[in-house]
């Protein structure tokens, strides 16, 4: 364990060796099931365009909460949000994580993955670890952005089973902070939030020209990259085609989010990006939220991912039990 019997900080394997993040397995079932995971041969599928839903989550009324006498689904709240040139501020409406989760997972929006963002921990460095270990679900690929600003951040991240960890820039205090992530761990995508330009944390400084921070963080050997804009965040207005052409032709893999809807998909992936960040309550999300009607309107019904019909069945867990790299 790293300071105990590791005074490099690191925690290494005492079976073979390898320096990586502790597993934390509830059973030997889960075990057994982790070793037989990694023993099967993977089988290549064509890629499927990413839609993501930006899930923000205000958790810091939680810290001055006393006992949850109902479960922390009903208690943590999903806000929408929008950006006040300084920061991300939540708007009014907001729902129980536990209704939002169940609506835009059931049946009509078929989502297999979401962008959980810790305002809390973005905006002051104080992220509800608390919260987040009981919300994340782990049957589904999560993307976590909880405030990184040190490579601790990025343990803590990992400590919660998480898919993705998402760095942003809002919180990383320079580009310095990427080359250590990357060393790490290749399951962390850089998140580049641009207002005109790209915004860091208060007081530090990167790049602030959006190619020039992409090219940056090509040549130090990210394959994906994520892109919010924060003057359309929220907004729910569509994507910015002229964001879109600023990017397009970009090697690196993009997932580009900032008002993104459902009809955006197409133009956004002949433009050859492989997501999108969708925007928190689309009117599609909203209306399923809400609850509104028996009936599935067609203007309210999510996109098909095949041109016959929507999936049906959860898409495979991918293997990220072992997201950090050995040393």
């Amino acid at each position: 364990m790293a300071q105990l019997d590791h005074q490099d900080e690191s925690y290494r394997c005492l079976d073979c060796g390898k320096t990586n993040v502790p597993l934390d397995f509830h059973s030997t079932y889960e075990v057994e099931d982790f070793k037989v995971s990694m023993e099967e041969p993977v089988e290549s599928a064509p890629r499927e365009f990413l839609r993501v839903p930006i899930v923000p989550l205000n958790t810091a009324p939680l810290f001055t909460m006393g006992p949850f006498e109902l479960p922390i689904g009903k208690v943590a709240r999903v806000v929408n949000i929008h950006w006040n040139g300084n920061g991300l501020e939540p708007l009014d409406f907001s729902v129980p994580f536990s209704d939002y989760w169940d609506a835009i997972s059931g049946k009509r929006y078929n989502a297999h993955e979401m962008f959980l963002m810790d305002l809390s921990g973005i905006d002051d460095g104080k992220p509800n670890f608390g919260a987040l270990k009981k919300l994340i679900k782990h049957r589904y690929e999560m993307w976590l952005d909880l405030g990184i600003r040190d490579v601790q951040d990025l343990f803590d991240s990992f400590a919660m089973d998480i898919s993705w960890a998402v760095a942003g820039s809002l919180s990383c205090p320079s580009l310095e902070i990427f080359e250590e992530m990357y060393d790490l761990s290749d399951r962390c995508v850089p998140c580049a939030y641009v207002d005109r330009e790209v915004r860091w944390e208060r007081g530090r400084e990167g790049p602030s020209e959006i190619g020039r921070l992409i090219r940056e963080l090509d040549k130090i050997g990210y394959e994906r990259v994520a892109v919010i804009d924060l003057a359309r965040l929220g907004s729910r207005e569509g994507f910015s085609t002229d964001m879109g052409a600023t990017l397009e032709g970009t090697d690196i893999e993009l997932v580009i989010g900032g008002g993104v809807r459902e009809s955006d998909f197409d133009t956004m992936s002949e433009m050859g990006f492989i997501g999108a960040l969708v925007d928190p309550f689309t009117p599609i999300i909203k209306s399923i939220v809400e609850g509104a009607g028996e009936a599935e309107p067609a203007e309210t019904r999510m996109p098909s991912s095949s041109p016959s019909e929507s999936r049906k069945d959860p898409l495979p867990t991918p293997d990220i039990t072992c997201p950090m790299k050995v040393a």
